[in-house]
């Protein structure tokens, strides 16, 4: 009986090896877009968490002074019958260094442009700008006031209607984000 010498095959074709490493750079490479994708869905949704933290960070602050506020002012003119800004008595304003000893201080919340971005500020009674409670990576497009009951002999409670629209700077989607809300002063005035 002849044997035949039988050589056992340890390792990798070279045809085998090319195949593999074709197989395994398309799993990468399906991998990396995915990877690449959900990275930029990532940064989108950041962008437009930030968006709709500052634009309700800016609706809290104001909500706030209009319950606890009283003596409401917006100014209407023939020209612009939108109010873009509104006066509140502030109570609670004590101590701060651009407000008088005594309260109450009167703040003013507005809105104006600066280099073509909309931002909305707080000016204190004495202060001679305003400070933003706006981020300032958000363009606020619209902000308006309307307040109905200011007068103490009707017999409705004063309400304001805020309505704001904001947009993210520098973004490859031009989502615009819509607020409206509407708040009552704390303080019945209704006789």
């Amino acid at each position: 009986m002849l044997r035949r010498h039988q050589k056992k095959n340890k390792g990798y074709t070279l045809i085998e090896t090319v195949v593999g490493i074709f197989i395994f750079s398309m799993v990468i490479l399906v991998a990396a877009g995915t990877l690449m994708s959900v990275m930029r869905q990532q940064r989108q949704a950041l962008k437009d968490q930030e968006l709709i933290d500052s634009i309700r960070g800016a609706q809290e602050i104001l909500t706030r002074a209009i319950r606890i506020g009283y003596g409401y002012t917006v100014v209407e003119t023939d020209n612009n019958p939108v109010n873009t800004s509104i006066t509140i008595s502030h109570p609670a304003k004590i101590g701060v260094s651009d407000c008088p000893a005594t309260p109450p201080c009167l703040v003013t919340y507005y809105w104006a442009q600066n280099a073509g971005i909309g931002v909305l500020y707080e000016q204190n009674e004495l202060a001679t700008t305003g400070t933003p409670i706006t981020s300032e990576r958000i363009n606020v497009s619209r902000a308006e006031f309307y307040v109905t009951g200011i007068s103490s002999a009707d017999t409705m409670q004063s309400r304001v209607m805020i309505y704001l629209e904001a947009s993210p700077i520098g973004s490859a989607t031009s989502k615009t984000i819509r607020l409206q809300t509407s708040v009552a002063q704390r303080v019945l005035d209704i006789p």
